[in-house]
Parts: C-alpha cells; structure tokens; sequence
C-alpha cells in the first residue's frame, strides 16, 4: 500500500501571506494550508481578521491551526488568573479552528526556555479549571 502524502505550509512561514498568494502556492503543488499563530491570534481579537480568514478563497483546504503561544499565553503558567487566560485564548483557538474547518490544532503547553528551578513547580501545578 502507498501511503499518499499532502504538501502543506504553515501560513508562520510567511506572516504577510494573504489570498491573493495563495494561487501561486498551490501552483508549486501545495494542497494544505496551517494557519500559523501569526494570523490566528489577529483572528482572534479582530473580528475583521476572523472574517478575512473565513472568507479565503482556499478555505476548504485549510489542515490545521496554530494556536497562539507566546509568555502571556502559557498553558503552564503557575499564576492562576494569567493561566485561566491562557487556557481561554486556547479554547477560542479551537472554536476558530472549528469554523475554519481545520481538523487539527497544535497547542505548545509551555514558552521555552522555562526559567531554571521553575519546570518541577509547573509540573506539579494541580490543572487549571476548564
């Protein structure tokens, strides 16, 4: 059996990759599209750029999300207010995803490098809320 591949891009490579390019891209026979967090975060806190992302021509072949991640967007952030954000801003992520119909999301669960004698408390951190 031949497993067939799919050529995609991660939208991070090119933060200024709009509609317009997306032709040229699958002229070089790429079918998938990631939505880096590069345009995802502005997607999520501007409806205008939710609807620019929801409106592109190649909708249909978007694969995945990247969910933003950044400091102030750590899953593993031992202060509690910052991390029930952080927690909030990924489930918004994957309610974009939805819309978008990307059938995969990459979370990263920590900004490295952790500072040094931090990870064994992150770790130990009980769950944040849901």
């Amino acid at each position: 059996m031949t497993a067939q591949l799919t050529l995609g891009l991660s939208s991070g490579l090119f933060p200024a990759l709009r509609p317009a390019d997306w032709a040229l891209c699958q002229s070089a026979g790429v079918e998938a599209l990631e939505i880096g967090y590069e345009h995802a975060l502005p997607a999520l806190e501007d409806a205008r750029c939710a609807q620019e992302l929801e409106d592109w021509p190649g909708k249909a072949l978007f694969a995945s999300l990247h969910a933003p991640y950044r400091p102030g967007r750590d899953l593993s952030l031992l202060d509690g207010d910052a991390r029930q954000e952080a927690l909030a801003r990924t489930a918004e992520a994957l309610a974009l995803a939805r819309r978008l119909g990307a059938c995969q999301v990459v979370v990263h669960a920590s900004q490295e490098p952790i500072v040094p004698g931090a990870r064994d408390a992150r770790l130990q951190a009980p769950p944040a809320a849901a």
